[in-house]
């Protein structure tokens, strides 16, 4: 800009130094100038052009000089800014917010304008019934498109278990006509006969029992009678072992008698065989009996397998068709629970709108009834206020005058029915004002309860849209794998079962049968054996226990032999050591007991002091006698295995008493408790057995096959219902029901897209980078759908719109080069590039003409402005720095042209030449001609004036660049 400035500068100086001279100076300048340019033009002919004496009248010679040759057009037009757009809202409402002004730039982005809360809450309630009802679209498309599995399944298992209960239909009936057949009689007579033999077996085990219990109390009480007997014996042992010697011979013989006690005992036993034989023989002969009853339940057991493999299969198809249900059901109550999730949290999208709308609807009218109202509401409130202060002064003033009287004060009977009047009297002015307020403060409330409603409505959208209750949803989902699961196991269960009986379990069933037969074998030889006579096993162990008493009887007289007084000295130190010991715990003990005593003690804690007295004194008691037997010269050794036995028959008298002690309390009861029941289950059974035998033996119910008849006829068309529910699943979805789902479902998306583009905009916002060339409205204006806001315009893209003659049309092509110069930048020239040529064209007073548009690239720091005129160069072609020669220079035929070019004999000589691109004048020469070579050209429609300084400076100008054709400016027009 400063060079423009300079330039400007020197060019006023001139302006101004011109018009300072005077006429004849002004034409001597001029005569100067001409004068100087005929003196270079001269001096450059002369220099340039040699001597030829053999030139034509109407020839001269141009020097070839190397030049530009461009094509190019102009056309003028004005600056226009195409990217330009009007923007609405797209939908009615208030403008709430107006964030430009006109002629305000923005960004890609940015809000220019909104719409009131009221319509955007509209909007978004509609975007939300819309994504509802895609979302039910959606599921009714999926359903119409694809075969539900589970509806199919349930189809099949409707036919499944039609088809069961038809056949289970035609077996009842069939039973029902022939109910019971002779091998069923046969099995029920021998059901009851069993069980009435079992029967018999449990009434004789409740009376066993009793006996057992006899037997076994009997034997206890034998038990503890020999225990306590054994324990005396140890203990007189031990207590007689601290009197003399003698006192122990005499022991020592008693257990010798003991001895010959026991062989007495053991030849009693070998007596009492044959009596044991005889209660053996019968044992053996009830065994036998059970085990031919095991034998017969077990052969029947098998009997019956196939039957119940039936039965076991028809119970697992059942088990299977009850799972498949089970899982139905649980994947069912998932789909509701997605689904009624689904539908609140839209019904929760759709209330917050709705609330929101109506807490501005109760705000809204609060407010205009407050701006109407709003002296008087001021006025009566104001009034409130005074009669309520009025009314605490005079309850004051009556509770102060109250209690003077209560004090004995008089003369205030009439102050106070005064101010009991004026009171009166404010209460029903403020009973007034309260009712003149009663409109403003219902509508008060309106706005609290419709804000308490609008978080509510908010609390819950917010705990729906974090997702789903987890819990229960986990709760659903482990129902369906436990269905599964058990599915699964049931279907697995129905494939097993329907390869036919398990092996296993049959040969099962046959070992036992033989056990049965091997134990009945065993019992039967048992009884064989038994009814032979007494076993002689037996008798020779009854032998051996008597050898054994004997040799018992032996060692007592040994032992009665081997007393010996042979007490040591160490052993009676030892025994006085333990018997002052056991002494000095009694002394203990006692003063234990004494303070216990003196202390007040508890009864469990005087109750223990005096029983470890009395242990104190017993041990004492024993050491002393054990002391003085040892003194007398007892064995010590001897005198422990006395003690050994002694605490071996404390220990076995305190079983027997336990033992004793349980069995006095009677039989066990749960044992009995089990008889008794099983006598019982027996006898109940056998009652219905032998109901049933006599209801077999009665024959077929008419009533009975008449019902059987009716379920069968039921079950036929149960099962055609099925079937052709189940066909119609099988034959795949309705063409039309799926197309008008798909038709549904693309309204719905539509519906969606709309819905949202409606809510993006009810705030405008720029589509590009420009700036606010209109604005239609100012905030609160209340506008429609298709209202125009505002115009805004992109003005980085600048186009040139022109107009090229017919001629010139072809020639165009989209995107080439064009110059653009504006009259409001002198100097500068900006780049373009041709984007458009109208295909239609233009014809006024018979110029035909045809509309092109150019872009142009501004530069950063160039700012302009629409409608400004402009100038576009359009380069057609070019030829950058080629030879040149003028038209007329060119001799021959369009194939072979040639020139007439001075040699360096100065002689003209033709030469050939190969031809480039030409305009008007010029032609470029690729091949023949070289840089300053001279050429003839016929000079009849060139004077000297033409060709001596235009066409002499297009050729050898200081730039270098030659232009083609004559001057620009005309609109369309050829350079």
């Amino acid at each position: 800009m400063r060079w423009r400035g300079e330039r400007q500068t020197i060019m006023v100086s001139t302006w101004n130094a011109f018009k300072s001279l005077t006429i004849w100076q002004i034409a001597v300048l001029a005569v100067v100038l001409f004068g100087a340019a005929g003196a270079t033009y001269g001096g450059y002919v002369r220099s340039s052009a040699p001597t030829l004496v053999d030139l034509e009248e109407d020839q001269q010679l141009i020097p070839v000089r190397y030049g530009d040759l461009v094509n190019e057009i102009t056309t003028n037009g004005i600056l226009a800014f195409p990217n330009r757009e009007t923007l609405t809202f797209g939908s009615p409402g208030t403008v709430v917010e107006l964030l430009v002004e006109e002629g305000s730039f923005v960004t890609t982005g940015e809000a220019l304008s909104k719409l009131d809360p009221t319509s955007v809450a509209t909007l978004a309630q509609q975007v939300a019934q819309a994504e509802l009802d895609l979302s039910n679209a959606t599921e009714v498309l999926e359903d119409a498109r694809v075969i539900d599995p589970l509806a199919l399944a349930q189809a099949q298992e409707a036919v499944a278990n039609a088809e069961l209960g038809l056949q289970e239909a035609n077996d009842a009936l069939e039973e029902a006509r022939e109910p019971y057949s002779g091998q069923v009689i046969e099995t029920q007579r021998k059901l009851a006969a069993d069980t009435r033999l079992d029967l018999q077996t449990a009434e004789r085990a409740v009376a066993s029992l009793a006996r057992d219990y006899s037997t076994r109390l009997a034997q206890a009480q034998e038990a503890r009678s020999n225990a306590d007997l054994a324990f005396d014996v140890s203990r007189q042992e031990l207590s007689g072992f601290a009197r003399d010697y003698t006192q122990q011979v005499a022991l020592a013989r008693q257990a010798k008698a003991d001895a010959e006690l026991a062989l007495d005992t053991a030849e009693e036993s070998l007596a009492d065989l044959p009596q044991l034989y005889t209660d053996d023989l019968a044992q053996a002969r009830q065994d036998q009996a059970e085990a031919e009853v095991a034998l017969d339940l077990a052969r029947r057991a098998l009997t019956a397998y196939s039957p119940g493999y039936n039965l076991e299969l028809a119970e697992g198809g059942e088990d299977a068709a009850l799972a498949a249900t089970a899982l139905d059901q649980a994947e069912q109550a998932l789909v509701d629970f997605h689904r009624d999730y689904n539908t609140q949290l839209a019904q929760a999208r759709l209330d917050e709108p709705a609330a929101q709308s109506d807490l501005k609807g109760a705000r809204d009218a609060f407010e205009a009834y407050e701006t109407r109202n709003t002296r008087r509401l001021e006025q009566d409130r104001s009034e409130r206020d005074e009669i309520e202060e009025k009314l605490i002064q005079v309850d004051k003033s009556i509770a102060s005058a109250t209690a003077a009287v209560e004090g004995g004060l008089t003369g205030l009977d009439e102050r106070i029915i005064s101010l009991q009047r004026s009171k009166e009297f404010l209460l029903a002015d403020l009973a007034d004002t309260v009712e003149e307020l009663a409109e403003a403060d219902q509508l008060e409330a309106a706005v609290e309860l419709s804000e308490a409603k609008l978080q509510q409505v908010q609390q819950d959208l917010i705990r729906l849209e974090t997702g789903a209750d987890p819990i229960k949803r986990r709760q659903l989902e482990s129902a369906v794998e436990v269905a599964k699961t058990s599915l699964a196991d049931s279907e697995q269960e129905l494939t097993r079962l329907e390869q036919g009986p398990d092996p296993l379990q049959r040969r099962d069933l046959e070992a036992a049968v033989e056990l049965a037969e091997a134990t009945l074998t065993k019992t039967q030889q048992v009884q064989t054996d038994l009814e032979q006579g007494p076993d002689s096993l037996v008798r020779q162990q009854r032998q051996s226990a008597l050898g054994v008493a004997k040799a018992d009887l032996s060692a007592a007289a040994q032992a009665l032999a081997d007393v010996e007084d042979q007490g040591t000295p160490q052993a009676v130190a030892i025994q006085v050591a333990e018997t002052a010991v056991a002494a000095e715990e009694l002394e203990i003990a006692e003063d234990a007991l004494a303070a216990a005593r003196s202390a007040s003690g508890t009864a469990k804690e005087l109750s223990t002091a005096e029983s470890q007295i009395a242990n104190a004194r017993i041990s004492l008691a024993t050491t002393e006698e054990i002391l003085t037997a040892i003194t007398a010269g007892a064995d010590p050794s001897e005198l422990a295995l006395r003690e050994a036995k002694l605490s071996l028959a404390q220990s076995s008298l305190a079983d027997a008493e336990e033992n004793l002690a349980l069995l006095l309390d009677g039989p066990d009861p749960l044992e009995t408790a089990s008889k008794d029941a099983d006598m019982a289950r027996l006898s109940a059974t056998l009652i219905e057995a032998e109901e049933d035998l006599a209801d077999l033996l009665a024959g077929a119910d008419p009533l009975d096959v008449a019902l059987k008849t009716n379920q069968v006829a039921l079950a036929k068309a149960t099962l055609a219902d099925a079937q052709e529910t189940l066909a119609e699943l099988v034959a795949g979805p309705d063409p039309l029901q799926v197309a008008v789902a798909e038709t549904s479902f693309l309204s719905s998306q539509l519906a969606l897209k709309d819905a949202r583009q409606s809510l993006d905009d009810s705030t405008i916002n720029a589509p590009f980078a420009g700036f606010v060339s209109q604005l239609n409205i100012e905030d609160g204006d209340t506008v429609q759908a298709n209202t125009a806001i505002l115009d805004i315009v992109d003005p980085s893209v600048v186009e040139v719109d022109g107009i090229v003659d017919e001629i010139d049309v072809l020639s165009l092509q989209l995107g080439i080069r064009a110059n653009v110069t504006v009259d409001a930048l002198q100097g500068e020239t900006l780049e373009g590039t041709v984007t458009e040529i109208s295909s239609g064209a233009s014809n006024q007073q018979g110029v035909v003409t045809y509309p092109i548009r150019i872009q142009v690239r501004v530069p950063n720091d160039v700012t302009l402005r629409e409608g400004l005129s402009a100038v576009a160069s359009i380069v057609l072609r070019e030829e950058l720095n080629v030879l040149l020669v003028p038209q007329q220079a060119l001799y021959g035929t369009f194939d072979q042209p040639v020139v007439r070019v001075v040699n360096g004999e100065g002689k003209i000589e033709e030469r050939s030449v190969e031809l480039g691109d030409s305009d008007e004048f010029w032609v470029a020469v690729r091949t023949g001609l070289n840089d300053g070579d001279q050429v003839a050209m016929v000079s009849d429609d060139v004077d000297t004036g033409q060709f001596s300084f235009r066409q002499f400076r297009r050729v050898t100008g200081s730039s270098g660049r030659s232009g083609g054709g004559g001057g620009g400016g005309s609109r369309g027009g050829r350079r």
